[in-house]
């Protein structure tokens, strides 16, 4: 299963596998439905009939099919491997966009841990952090230069439509999605800060800055979903692009606010109570942690 790319000589080259196209968007065409997904938002007001129109129309926007594309992908990823024990290659251009997504999602489908709290720490450090992803690129740490793209919160927007689907599944809430949202734009975590492990390295990120975990462990009981019931095996989903929602819990607040800084108070830095202990050093708010270059 790939993404956008086109690959030469498919039957030379793929002998006796299965072909399949995702037809996931690239980067730039990713941006776009952001943005997209944006200005519908900033259409709703007071007015109900109105604002029934702009949900019914983010309900089939290209945002809510390319969440069909990924979640199908990753179904599909997932009945291979755990329904008939076959094996799977996944890439897209470079692995580290379309492909943490599609990956990760059909192992929380698969295996019951990646749907707990502990779990999906592991899951995201395994696939997305020391994966290389380029979080500083894609969140538009370094400024508003070419690469940045929702590719982070796309997958988090499946994993909330998973929620939905099947809520009891899950030993962890929403709020620990919109948490992982609002870090990673708000730029105090080391683990969003840099375009791979290398230049977290290089940087000292595990010295000079406190992970998003730490912060989340804090709160670790306002995290659990009070109606989890473990389910063991494999998660079996099916989606239409209709039974898609809209998650309001992230995009309806920022109806006039600005999509890269967190809504006050930020979740995870609550203001310090009289007496108690300062909290560990963090980076600048402003994103002004420097990291060397390093050569590839």
């Amino acid at each position: 299963w790939v993404g956008g790319g086109r690959e030469v000589g498919r039957g030379t080259h793929y002998g006796v596998a299965e072909y399949e196209m995702l037809e996931i968007e690239n980067c730039e065409a990713q941006q776009e439905m952001l943005v997209e997904l944006k200005a519908a938002v900033k259409q709703l007001d007071t007015k109900t009939l109105r604002n029934l129109r702009v949900m019914a129309g983010l309900c089939g926007s290209r945002w809510s099919r390319e969440l069909l594309k990924l979640l199908s992908g990753a179904a599909r990823v997932a009945s291979v491997l755990a329904g008939s024990g076959g094996s799977v290659l996944v890439h897209c251009n470079d692995g580290w966009n379309r492909t943490p997504q599609v990956v990760a999602l059909a192992q929380i489908l698969i295996d019951p841990y990646y749907r707990t709290l502990e779990g999906f720490e592991v899951l995201v450090e395994k696939e997305w952090v020391h994966s290389g992803h380029c979080f500083a690129a894609r969140l538009g740490h370094a400024g508003k230069a070419a690469g940045e793209a929702p590719i982070w919160v796309q997958f988090l927007d499946c994993v909330w439509q998973l929620l939905q689907a099947r809520p009891s599944a899950f030993g962890f809430g929403e709020p620990l999605l919109v948490a992982l949202a609002d870090a990673a734009w708000a730029c105090r975590h080391g683990t969003f800060l840099f375009d791979s492990p290398a230049l977290a390295a290089a940087a000292e990120a595990r010295e000079r800055t406190v992970g998003v975990w730490a912060d989340l462990r804090r709160r670790r009981t306002a995290l659990l979903n009070p109606r989890y019931k473990a389910f063991p095996g494999l998660l079996k989903v099916h989606f239409k692009v209709e039974d898609l929602q809209v998650w309001g819990g992230l995009y309806l607040r920022y109806l006039n606010q600005d999509w890269h800084e967190p809504l006050p108070p930020d979740p995870l830095c609550p203001e310090r109570a009289p007496g108690e202990e300062a909290r560990e050093p963090r980076v600048s708010d402003s994103c002004s942690f420097k990291a060397p270059h390093v050569a590839a």
